[in-house]
């Protein structure tokens, strides 16, 4: 009998944004809080480092995932 997480998450949203500042931080705020509000609620993965993604994915309690290859595209 293996261990049962009491509390399994059934989606899993991940995403990467424009830097948040200026109107599309406001867009992008709104549809992470918006991903925030259902239920069950999921959890939600902000990838990189731009400007303003802690300080948006802690608003939302989303994970944000700062370690991220890419390319000079």
């Amino acid at each position: 009998m293996g261990i049962e997480d009491p509390d399994p998450v059934e989606l899993t949203l991940f995403t990467t944004a424009k830097p948040f500042v200026g109107h599309s931080a406001v867009i992008q705020r709104n549809a992470m809080r918006s991903w925030s509000l259902l239920e069950p609620r999921p959890e939600i993965l902000l990838l990189g480092d731009e400007a303003g993604y802690a300080e948006a994915a802690a608003e939302v309690g989303a994970v944000q995932v700062p370690e991220l290859d890419r390319s000079e595209f």
